[in-house]
């Protein structure tokens, strides 16, 4: 493959004297088959939004050098360690800049929502969801912190605008993140923590994080000791305020589809920081724990120094984990209105009429939307199971011309852009890789 410029110029407005420079540059690529699912990673760029769109605050509420988030948030910035790690593991990631419904879940190991603060369309939060009820899609979320009282201590006057800056959420949107995870149980509480956390030999910094406030039985927790953040400046911060702390839980629904066997439920992690995997500003990094959760999600290996460090909820421990006096340190996140108006101006989703690619909202069988439908009435969890004799659909395939498309930037999948698209099944991967279906 190789790409030829042509320049043509003259001298004076001289036009029969023209001259022609040539350019060729060769391009040489490597053509792979298309990796198995289990290698495959989505990552949601869509939902991250930062500054310079509005005032999204820090995710370090230890540190006030810096008020914005401003890194980008994506695997070429502030991620680039994790995205090294991810190929160093031989993962294809691929970066989503679309919204949910044009997902092709049977494609992909595992979506990564990482440090998220958009909002979700209704018909994203109902097709992902019947992902993974239906086509075993895995999730993992790092969040960061929410509080309401936080929010509102972040505030700030802005010597460049003259004004006063209010922030548009917290280090992440944990409302939505609620919203997403409401089926399977995980709530996420608006109790901030941080302090160290120790999983067999291995140490991460849980830096100024939110809380898992509940989870399902069946679901397995990391239970520790943190600090409580009260206040969103470091000096009048109270580091003997020692509270317990669920930074981490882990959740496989298979056992809500068809009485636990076949390959129908998606497993879930949910860890409560996304700055331990920012190159710009961790203090001790959670790349191993990333890894850990990777082989949990993709491939169902639970790592033997985690699985000693997790507590299993069941029937009989779910009243002393979740106690009334832990329950008491925290309440379930709320929109901050205020905040909420300003979000909605630069969302990407709050003003859609209808999502991106509807056609795909339809491939699921009417079993999965039941048990979609039970979950929700029921608050979530594992309390809801399918019949043995009911039978999960076969996934349903993608149109010829709903597969891949080019991009202007590597690796990315959108919508064709000026016509221009690829017939069948390739897909140019950053570093320069094309999948191919044989």
């Amino acid at each position: 493959i190789g790409v030829d410029i042509r320049v043509m110029s003259n001298q004076q407005n001289d036009t029969s004297r023209w001259r022609v420079h040539s350019l060729s540059i060769p391009w040489s690529v490597r053509v792979i088959v298309t990796p198995p699912r289990n290698k495959r990673i989505l990552w949601d760029q869509y939902h991250n939004l930062a500054y310079p769109l509005g005032y999204f605050p820090r995710d370090d509420l230890e540190r006030d050098s810096d008020m914005l988030d401003w890194f980008g948030d994506h695997l070429h910035t502030n991620y680039h360690t994790l995205f090294d790690l991810l190929k160093d593991r031989g993962y294809f990631v691929e970066i989503l800049s679309t919204d949910y419904s044009c997902i092709n879940a049977t494609d992909y190991g595992t979506l990564i929502l990482m440090d998220t603060e958009d909002e979700f369309h209704a018909d994203e939060l109902k097709k992902v969801q019947l992902d993974v009820l239906q086509h075993a899609l895995s999730i993992v979320v790092f969040a960061d912190w929410y509080n309401e009282q936080l929010i509102g201590d972040v505030r700030f006057f802005d010597d460049n605008t003259r004004s006063m800056w209010d922030a548009y959420t917290g280090g992440a949107n944990v409302v939505a993140l609620n919203a997403l995870l409401r089926p399977f149980g995980v709530v996420l509480g608006d109790m901030v923590t941080a302090g160290s956390v120790q999983v067999g030999g291995d140490e991460l910094y849980f830096q100024s994080g939110t809380t898992v406030m509940r989870s399902p039985i069946h679901s397995r927790v990391l239970r520790t000791r943190l600090h409580r953040i009260a206040d969103a400046k470091p000096k009048l911060q109270n580091r003997k305020d020692v509270v317990d702390a669920i930074p981490l839980v882990l959740y496989d629904t298979t056992h809500l589809v068809d009485g636990g066997g076949g390959d129908g439920g998606g497993r879930i992690a949910v860890f409560g920081d996304s700055t331990c995997l920012d190159a710009n500003q961790h203090t001790r990094d959670c790349l191993w724990l990333l890894d850990m959760l990777l082989r949990y999600t993709n491939d169902g290996e639970l790592d033997s120094e985690l699985q000693q460090a997790l507590t299993q909820v069941t029937r009989e421990n779910e009243a002393h984990i979740f106690s009334a006096h832990y329950m008491a340190q925290m309440s379930v996140p709320r929109t901050v209105h205020s905040a909420q108006r300003l979000l909605e101006q630069v969302s990407r989703t709050h003003k859609l009429t209808q999502v991106q690619c509807p056609q795909n909202l339809h491939n699921y069988n009417e079993e999965s939307e039941k048990l979609l439908e039970s979950l929700l009435s029921g608050g979530g969890g594992g309390s809801i199971r399918r019949s043995r004799s009911s039978k999960v659909a076969p996934p349903q395939p993608h149109p010829p011309h709903h597969d891949y498309k080019v991009d202007i930037q590597p690796h990315l999948i959108q919508p064709p852009l000026g016509g221009i698209s690829v017939s069948g099944k390739l897909l140019l991967l950053y570093p320069f890789v094309f999948l191919c279906s044989f």
